[in-house]
């Protein structure tokens, strides 16, 4: 189950997926939180959308699999 995760994380739709959430953080801690707290779900948007552009996924880091989603969506299933 977890495989199949980062597979799609790692992949093309998965990467417009991080996109869309990371604009949507944006637009939520901007208008409608206003605050500090907002403003941190606004970066947090902000590094969803800049991990998307470059490739990159940071939870598969913490899990132990590629940060690299082109090598995450190949990687062989054991």
């Amino acid at each position: 189950m977890r495989q199949k995760v980062f597979e799609f994380v790692g992949s093309g739709w998965g990467r417009v997926l991080r996109i869309f959430v990371g604009a949507a953080l944006i637009i939520y801690g901007l208008l409608i939180a206003g605050s500090l707290a907002g403003y941190l779900i606004a970066a947090i948007g902000l590094m969803f959308i800049a991990t998307a552009a470059g490739n990159a996924c940071l939870i598969t880091s913490v899990c132990g699999v590629s940060t690299r989603g082109s090598q995450t969506a190949t990687t062989p299933r054991k």
